[in-house]
């Protein structure tokens, strides 16, 4: 591949880097409970391919708030 391909092609990688950082659930999840954090405990639930990573960035973010969780997805859409 030439110089001109190779460097339009790692600018898509960085496009297509930044995109999915963007719908990160962990991440998403982390912001917007900074900014509008829940008055008591908390329990949580997350459904859906990202739901562990939603539960992560809750967990995270809560800490002693969290008191409980229920991660609903298919089975192979867990992390190990």
């Amino acid at each position: 591949m030439d110089d001109l391909g190779s460097e339009q092609r790692q600018r898509l990688l960085g496009i297509y880097r930044a995109a999915l950082d963007a719908v990160a659930g962990d991440r998403v999840v982390r912001d917007y409970l900074k900014t509008a954090p829940p008055e008591a405990d908390a329990t949580v639930v997350a459904i859906g391919k990202a739901a562990e990573r939603m539960m992560k960035g809750a967990a995270d973010t809560l800490g002693d708030q969290f008191q409980k969780g229920l991660i609903i997805t298919k089975h192979d859409h867990l992390g190990s």
